[in-house]
């Protein structure tokens, strides 16, 4: 069977509708053109009863309306002519009826004075028949005037024999030109499916021609660019971040291979066999943390998201800079919380507590002792907007854009403190996810400042923490 291609639908559509068009066109123009014969007919035969009805009314006797009669229409070329009594006598023929006789209608009192009917003789002729009552000098008499219906017939079947030789050729010239049309119009499809096949993982800077780009084709082979675009983007991010996860993660392998074959080269002692062992099990946990962190931004890429509840994200943050007052402490700094608005956010509870943590960790990790860290907020109409800011080492503008790359890490920090570079990745990760956004400003002398806005899961509350 072959393969019902869209060329090959549009041509069946584009020939189907237009052998109904041709067909309803035809049987318009048949109809049309045997109504206007018959109408013309009528007007004839009525123009010749007129004629018939001057010579019987203004005839004086018997003999002169028949020697008139058989003047003018005994031998007429063209009209069967018939004068009879309305209770059927026949008072005259002429020779073109061949001894048979017009029907004579029934002109009762209060009917029509005139009628026009098909008469078919027993010899298979037709006519047209119009007949109308006139008085005379001898009381009421019925003239008749027929015209055959042959020249009619043969008229209407010329015209069905042209329809149809018409149709069936006119068809086939519609579906060819709709097969070439289609053709046509569907070059810019082959085109883009050519390019589709040719397009590769290895080949993914290649682009559809766009030959029209505002009609539907040009419109569709944009947005397949747009996608090569986007999807050319997402393999270069893809291979960027396995290469950053395997650099990251060679390090730690190689320190636990390099101090495992110091370990096994002499006999050691009880305590340093312990002292190896902590410095392995310390690039264990920095290889679980990154493992950590790769698995989470995995699974926020694939969208696999916690149901959330409504968190009163006031309390939540207050609560947690609490649980990070020991570290602050630690590193000799201010952690100090406003009071936030009592609004809700729609959230998993342990993201929001991952967002939020990495931040604060992040804020304190980077700056120095006897500095400050402020967490600060406000509720929108229909948002929540939760500062974090410092008097840290702080960022560049050049630098901020590229901090939520992941594995990125600001020149001024490293060196300075321990981080694998994903932390801001997994903040801008969730709070996206949840429908938020994070923006970053800062500047080397004077800190940086994180504002993350969520949207709220209820109207904001007037009261404030």
């Amino acid at each position: 069977m072959v393969p019902m291609t869209i060329g090959r639908r549009l041509t069946m559509w584009y020939g189907s509708i237009w052998t109904l068009s041709l067909v309803l066109l035809s049987v318009a123009v048949y109809a049309t053109f045997a109504r206007n014969q018959r109408a013309e007919i009528d007007r004839a035969l009525d123009e010749e009863l007129a004629e018939i009805a001057i010579e019987v009314v203004n005839a004086a006797d018997t003999a002169t309306r028949d020697a008139q009669l058989r003047k003018y229409f005994g031998q007429h070329p063209y009209y069967a002519v018939q004068v009879a009594r309305p209770d059927g006598e026949i008072l005259f023929a002429s020779e073109s009826l061949r001894q048979s006789s017009l029907p004579v209608p029934d002109f009762r009192e209060g009917a029509a004075e005139q009628s026009v009917e098909n008469v078919a003789f027993d010899d298979g002729r037709e006519f047209r028949a119009a007949s109308r009552l006139v008085q005379t000098f001898d009381g009421p008499v019925v003239i008749q005037a027929g015209d055959s219906l042959e020249p009619y017939y043969a008229a209407l079947s010329r015209l069905m024999s042209v329809l149809l030789w018409l149709l069936p050729a006119s068809v086939a010239a519609a579906l060819a030109a709709g097969y070439w049309l289609s053709r046509r119009a569907l070059a810019p499809v082959d085109q883009m499916t050519a390019a589709a096949i040719r397009i590769s993982a290895n080949r993914l800077a290649e682009r559809v021609d766009v030959a029209c780009p505002d009609d539907e084709l040009g419109r569709l082979a944009t947005a397949f660019n747009g996608m090569l675009d986007r999807l050319q983007r997402s393999f270069q991010e893809m291979q960027q971040f396995s290469a950053d996860a395997a650099h990251e993660l060679r390090t730690p392998l190689a320190v636990l291979r390099s101090e495992a074959d110091v370990a096994l080269q002499t006999a050691r002692s009880p305590e340093e066999y312990q002292s190896i062992l902590e410095n392995q099990l310390d690039e264990i946990q920095r290889m679980t943390r990154l493992v950590d962190q790769l698995l989470f931004l995995c699974r926020e890429d694939a969208g696999v998201t916690a149901p959330g509840a409504p968190i009163a994200v006031g309390p939540f943050i207050a609560e947690l800079v609490e649980d990070l007052q020991p570290l602050a402490h630690d590193r000799n700094l201010s952690l100090r919380c406003e009071p936030l608005p009592a609004c809700r956010v729609l959230i998993d509870s342990d993201r929001l507590r991952r967002l939020f943590c990495n931040l604060l960790d992040n804020a304190i990790k980077y700056t120095p002792p006897g500095g400050r860290v402020t967490v600060s907020g406000a509720c929108r109409v229909d948002e929540v907007e939760i500062a974090v800011s410092d008097t840290g080492i702080g960022v560049s503008a050049e630098q901020a854009p590229h901090l939520f790359q992941r594995f990125y890490r600001a020149a001024s920090s490293r060196g300075s403190t321990y981080g694998s570079g994903l932390g801001v990745a997994i903040c801008d990760a969730v709070a996206k996810r949840h429908g938020g956004r994070i923006t970053i400003a800062g500047n080397p002398d004077a800190g940086t400042n994180v504002v993350v806005t969520l949207p709220t899961a209820a109207p904001p509350s007037a009261s404030a923490m």
